[in-house]
C-alpha cells in the first residue's frame, strides 16, 4: 500500500514536471519570436533612415557642383577670349572673381591658371601670389589627359591657407576647341559636416563621398574604404548620373541590436524573470519527483527484484549508448554536408551574381533610355549582355562536366590523336582573348600522335590556356611545349604570371577552390577548371603536376603514360 501511495505521488508530481517544461519551452519560444520580429523591424527602419539619408546628402551634393559649374560659367563668360597679361593684371576681374566664390558658401577660393599651369588669377589675394600647378592632379587631367568635363581633384591641402579642401576643376577653352587653361574651386569638406549634424536623420550612420576610383573626399567617421564599408554592415550606395561621385551611407551590424535592445529590453527582463520563476518553481518538482522516487527505490530492494531491474536497466542503456552514437554520426555527416554546401553556394552566388546583375543593369538602361540615347551604346550594352551570359554558361557547363566525371559516366571515345593540330586548334580557340591583352604563344610541340579521346584532350589543354593567360600580364608570354620521357608523354605550359603559394597552389586543387578568396580575387570562374582537367586527364591513366612560385609564374604539366604514344617524331618524319 504504501509503495502504491507513493508511486501515485511521483506520477503526479512528474505529471506537473512535464507539464511546466512544456510551458517553459512555449513562453520561451513565444519570447524569441518576438525577439526576432523586433530585431527585423529594427533592421528594417534602420535600412530606409539609411536610404532617405543617402538620397539627401546626394541632392545636397549634386546642388554644390551645379552651383560651381555656374560660377564657371560666369568666370568663362569675363574671361572671354582676353590675354592672360590683362586678365592678370586687372583689378576689376580679380575683384569680380572674389565676388563670384563669395555668393557660393561651398567654396573657399576659385583660381585661373594659364595653359602652362601658371596660376594668374587668385580670389582670395591681390595680386595672385606665383604657384606652378603643372604637376596638380587638376590641372594635369585637362592639360595632358584632355578631360573636358568637371573633374573632382584628390584632396589637397592648401598652399597657403593650410587647410584642406577639394579641388573642382574644368578646363578653358579657346573657341571651344584650343586649350587655353584651367578655372579651379577649392570646396570646403567641412561645409557639409553641420549639415549632416541638421538634417541627417540618422545618428549612428556613417558618410563618405568617394570618388569612382575609390578615394575618399570626405567622411563624418572612420571610413575604411568603399568596398568593405559596403560588406560589413548596413549600407546604401547612390552613384551619380551627373557627376563622378559616389555617395556612401552605412552602419555597423551592432547599431541594428543597440536599437533592438533599446526597445526589447524591458520585455527581455520581464521574460527573463518569468523564466527564472517557472525554473525555480520546476525545480521543486523534480526535487520533489526524486525524493520520492528515491523512497521508491529503497522500497523496491525490500521486494528482492533489483536484480532483474538493473538488468533491464543495463540493457535500456546499452540500447540508448548505441543511438547516442548513431545520432552522433548522422549529425557529424550532417554538418559535414551542410558546410560543404555553404561554401559551394558561398562561392557560386557571388560568380553566377555578377554576370547576372550585369544582364539586369544593362537590360534597364537600355529599357529606360532617352530618346536621345546613343544607338552605339544599345549594341555595346547588348554585347556587355551577351558576354555576361556566355560567361553564365560556361559555369554551368563547368558544373555539369565534373559532375558527370565524378559519376562516372564520362566515356572516353579514344581515336588517334596529332599532338601539333590539337595544339594548334586549341591556340586558335584561345586567340581572341590572347590578342585582346596581346599575349605571345611560343610553341615547342613535336610530331607525335597519341591513343586518346580528342574532345577531352583539347578541353584540357584549352582550360591550361585560359588560366595562363587569365593570370598573366599585358604584354606577358605563354610557353607550350611536348615532353618524352620514359615513362610519360607530356603537355607543358608555362607562363609569367602571378603565380601561387604553396597554400594557395593546396586550394587551387580543391573542387570550386581558387589562389584568393571570391571577395578579393582578380579573376572570374567557378574554380572548377583546374579540377575538371585533373580528372580528364587522371581518365587517360595520366596525372597533372604543378609548380608555381609567387611572383615568378606557373608550369603545369599534363602527362599520359608512355603506352599512349603511338607515332614519336622520329616515326612521324620516316613516315
Amino acid at each position: 500500500m504504501m509503495r502504491r501511495a507513493l508511486s501515485r505521488i511521483g506520477s503526479q508530481q512528474a505529471s506537473v514536471a512535464s507539464l511546466g517544461s512544456a510551458a517553459l519551452v512555449a513562453f520561451l519560444l513565444l519570447v524569441g519570436l518576438e525577439s526576432w520580429q523586433g530585431y527585423e523591424q529594427a533592421e528594417t527602419e534602420l535600412k530606409a533612415d539609411i536610404a532617405a539619408h543617402a538620397r539627401l546628402m546626394s541632392e545636397h551634393v549634386e546642388r554644390t557642383f551645379q552651383t560651381v559649374e555656374i560660377a564657371f560659367d560666369a568666370v568663362n563668360a569675363a574671361l572671354d577670349a582676353r590675354p592672360w597679361d590683362d586678365v592678370a593684371g586687372s583689378r576689376a576681374f580679380h575683384q569680380r572673381i572674389r565676388g563670384l566664390a563669395a555668393q557660393v558658401p561651398q567654396v573657399r577660393s576659385i583660381w585661373l591658371t594659364d595653359q602652362n599651369g601658371a596660376m594668374r588669377v587668385f580670389s582670395e589675394r591681390w595680386p595672385s601670389p606665383p604657384l606652378d600647378a603643372f604637376e596638380r592632379e587638376y590641372f594635369a587631367v585637362h592639360a595632358i589627359e584632355g578631360v573636358a568635363g568637371l573633374h573632382l581633384g584628390r584632396p589637397l591641402l592648401g598652399r597657403f591657407t593650410g587647410r584642406p579642401f577639394i579641388p573642382v576643376s574644368l578646363p578653358l577653352l579657346a573657341e571651344r576647341f584650343s586649350f587655353r587653361g584651367v578655372i579651379t574651386a577649392a570646396v570646403e569638406p567641412d561645409y557639409y559636416l553641420p549639415l549632416l549634424s541638421a538634417h541627417g536623420g540618422c545618428g549612428i550612420c556613417t558618410t563618405a563621398l568617394f570618388r569612382p576610383d575609390g578615394e575618399i573626399l570626405f567622411t563624418t567617421g572612420e571610413a575604411p574604404g568603399l568596398e568593405p564599408a559596403l560588406v560589413d554592415g548596413v549600407s546604401r550606395l547612390i552613384v551619380s548620373e551627373a557627376y563622378p561621385i559616389v555617395i556612401a551611407v552605412w552602419a555597423p551590424r551592432a547599431a541594428i541590436a543597440a536599437l533592438w535592445w533599446e526597445r526589447e529590453q524591458d520585455m527581455l527582463l520581464a521574460a527573463a524573470a518569468a523564466a527564472a520563476l517557472l525554473c525555480w518553481l520546476l525545480l521543486r518538482a523534480v526535487r520533489a519527483s526524486r525524493t520520492v522516487a528515491a523512497e521508491r527505490d529503497r522500497l523496491a530492494q525490500l521486494t528482492g527484484a533489483l536484480t532483474a531491474k538493473n538488468d533491464e536497466l543495463d540493457e535500456a542503456r546499452g540500447a540508448a549508448e548505441a543511438s547516442r552514437r548513431l545520432e552522433q554520426r548522422l549529425r557529424q555527416e550532417a554538418a559535414a554536408a551542410n558546410l560543404a554546401k555553404s561554401e559551394f553556394l558561398a562561392l557560386m552566388s557571388h560568380e553566377l551574381r555578377t554576370p547576372l546583375n550585369a544582364v539586369i543593369g544593362f537590360a534597364e538602361i537600355i529599357r529606360d533610355r532617352r530618346p536621345d540615347f546613343p544607338p552605339e551604346r544599345i549594341t555595346e550594352y547588348a554585347a556587355d549582355i551577351h558576354g555576361s551570359g556566355r560567361h553564365l554558361l560556361s559555369l554551368i557547363n563547368g558544373i555539369l562536366d565534373l559532375s558527370k566525371i565524378e559519376a562516372g559516366k564520362f566515356d572516353l571515345a579514344e581515336d588517334s590523336v596529332d599532338l601539333q593540330a590539337l595544339v594548334e586548334e586549341a591556340v586558335r580557340m584561345v586567340a581572341g582573348r590572347f590578342a585582346e591583352k596581346q599575349l605571345t604563344i611560343e610553341r615547342r610541340v613535336d610530331a607525335a600522335a597519341v591513343r586518346a579521346d580528342e574532345r577531352a584532350l583539347r578541353q584540357v589543354l584549352v582550360n591550361l590556356l585560359s588560366n595562363a593567360g587569365k593570370f598573366t600580364e599585358p604584354g606577358g608570354r605563354i610557353a607550350i611545349a611536348s615532353e618524352l620521357d620514359a615513362d610519360w608523354v607530356s603537355l607543358v605550359i608555362a607562363d609569367e604570371g602571378c603565380g601561387m603559394t604553396p597554400e594557395e597552389l593546396a586550394r587551387a586543387r580543391e573542387p570550386f577552390g581558387q589562389a584568393m578568396t571570391p571577395l578579393v580575387r582578380r579573376s572570374e570562374g567557378s574554380g572548377l577548371g583546374l579540377n575538371i582537367t585533373e580528372a580528364l586527364v587522371q581518365l587517360h591513366g595520366g596525372r597533372v603536376d604543378i609548380d608555381s612560385e609567387a611572383g615568378v609564374g606557373t608550369r603545369v604539366a599534363a602527362r599520359l603514360p608512355r603506352w599512349r604514344l603511338e607515332a614519336s617524331a622520329e616515326a612521324v618524319a620516316a613516315q
